[in-house]
C-alpha cells in the first residue's frame, strides 16, 4: 500500500492530495514518538483509499491479485502460524505487483464508465 500511495497522491484530486499532506507533520511526529511500523498503521484510513486511486487505474486481475497477495502476506496474525516463508513470498509477490500497477497507472488515464440513465428496473 505503502508504494501505491505516492502515486495515488499524484493521481488524486485536490482535496485529497491536501489531506495527504497536511498529514505528513502528523506522521513525522508519531513516528518519532512511536514505533514507525505502529506510527504508519494510524494512517492506514487515509493510505489505503488513495492505493485504490491506482488500482482502479490498472486491470481488474492485476489489481486483485496484488490485493489478495498483500493480504496473505499479512496474515500473520499469530506467532504459532506456520506462514512465515509463505508470508515473505506473497509480500515480495505483492510489492513486485505494487510497482508494476503504479507503472501502469501513471501511463494509463481512468476510464470511466457511462452514467446509468433512466429508471432502474
Amino acid at each position: 500500500m505503502y508504494i501505491l500511495a505516492p502515486i495515488g497522491v499524484i493521481l488524486a484530486s485536490h482535496d485529497v492530495r491536501r489531506l495527504a499532506i497536511v498529514t505528513l507533520p502528523i506522521a513525522a511526529v508519531f513516528a518519532y514518538v512511536q514505533q514507525p511500523d505502529r506510527a504508519l498503521w494510524n494512517f492506514h484510513f487515509l493510505v489505503v483509499p488513495i492505493a485504490a486511486l491506482v488500482l482502479e487505474r490498472v486491470p481488474a486481475a492485476l489489481a486483485w491479485t496484488t490485493v489478495a497477495l498483500f493480504a496473505i502476506g499479512n496474515l500473520r496474525v499469530g506467532a504459532q502460524l506456520p506462514t512465515a516463508a509463505l508470508s515473505r513470498l506473497a509480500i515480495a509477490g505483492s510489492l513486485a505487483l505494487a510497482i508494476v500497477a503504479a507503472a501502469i497507472a501513471l501511463r494509463r488515464p481512468l476510464e470511466r464508465q457511462p452514467a446509468l440513465t433512466g429508471a432502474i428496473a
